[in-house]
């Protein structure tokens, strides 16, 4: 009888230990410090446990349940290292195996705080890198408006900084084109001088007299006197020369083209029943004439010669625009010049 007693307190002692063993190592092995290492702890108590449950395995089921039901028969113990029953463990009755199943219950309630805490800890990390993704979306969608901000406003820029060229190369040609601008005036025509290669002569029976088609009459400020060719034909090749005082940067000469009298009688209006100059040779004295091509009209038209400096011009036909009367004509010429 002292021997069994002796056997069921090294049972108990045995429960205890081993869960003593494993609370030490479940509540030893820091736990709680960060919530990464929680799943590396909580394998550590699970290992606990079970070398806990193989250490009861190990005995027979039947004794170790008689033993906690307080049975006086636990039955057969097992023969490994078992023959002698140790001398202490506790009076014959007491039950050390009670707190052994505390112990037990102590370790499978730590463990599943653990776990709980591994399940906390794992959701917190899941709503951490949810939280972190969010985050890094709202920045690389703040990145991205930053970006259509920039090219936005450097757009803007581009187009200010274009407006404000624009602007000034726009004052500076007015300011150029200002300064550039000459003073034309026009030369008195008292002080011209005109000759002609040849004139028309009125008729002996004709109330005219020669003078009335003389090349001064280009510069009487008439229009119903002119000039007229006295060549046969209409005069291709005839020309009519304007001398200056003296020498000026010449910058247009301006001409009445044809005949512009008008009278009431039976020839009425002379322009269109006498022929006008079409092409006109100018030779500003340079050695490089140019031709140009006269309107039909009776408007004043204006020949360009750019600040030409000369001090006289003279002006060839070169084709006509034909008429009842083939004598070409020429009304009025004035000269202008540049200060």
């Amino acid at each position: 009888m002292r021997l069994r007693e002796n056997r069921i307190l090294w049972i108990a002692f045995g429960v205890a230990g081993l869960l003593g063993i494993g609370l030490a190592v479940a509540f030893g092995m820091g736990l709680f410090d960060k919530a990464r290492t929680v799943e590396g702890d909580l394998s550590k108590v699970k290992e606990a446990g079970k070398t806990i449950k193989d250490g009861i395995n190990r005995l027979d089921p039947n004794v170790v349940a008689n033993v906690l039901e307080g049975s006086d028969d636990p039955g057969e113990w097992p023969d490994e290292g078992m023959d002698e029953a140790p001398e202490q463990g506790g009076a014959v009755g007491e039950d050390p195996g009670g707190q052994g199943v505390e112990s037990a219950a102590a370790a499978e309630a730590a463990v599943k705080a653990a776990e709980e805490k591994a399940a906390a800890a794992e959701a917190a990390m899941k709503a951490a890198e949810e939280k972190a993704a969010a985050a890094e979306a709202a920045a690389k969608a703040a990145e991205e408006r930053a970006a259509e901000e920039k090219a936005a406003a450097e757009k803007a820029e581009a187009e200010r900084v274009a407006a404000e060229a624009a602007a000034k190369a726009a004052e500076e040609n007015a300011a150029a084109e200002a300064v550039v601008a000459p003073v034309v005036i026009e030369v008195p025509q008292n002080t011209l001088r005109a000759g002609c290669s040849s004139m028309f002569d009125a008729p002996k029976q004709s109330k005219h007299s020669a003078s009335t088609y003389d090349a001064s009459t280009l510069l009487d400020g008439v229009l119903e006197t002119a000039w007229s060719e006295g060549a046969r034909g209409s005069g291709v090749g005839e020309w009519v020369e304007i001398q200056l005082p003296a020498a000026a940067a010449v910058d247009h000469v301006r001409v009445w083209n044809g005949y512009q009298k008008v009278k009431n009688d039976k020839f009425g209006d002379r322009f269109p029943i006498n022929e006008r100059v079409r092409e006109l040779e100018v030779d500003p004295g340079t050695g490089e004439p140019f031709t140009l091509t006269l309107e039909d009209r009776k408007e004043p038209q204006d020949i360009p010669l750019n600040g030409t400096r000369t001090d006289r011009i003279r002006l060839t036909i070169r084709s006509v625009y034909p008429a009842k009367f083939k004598d070409t004509t020429l009304s009025e010429i004035r000269v202008f010049v540049r200060e």
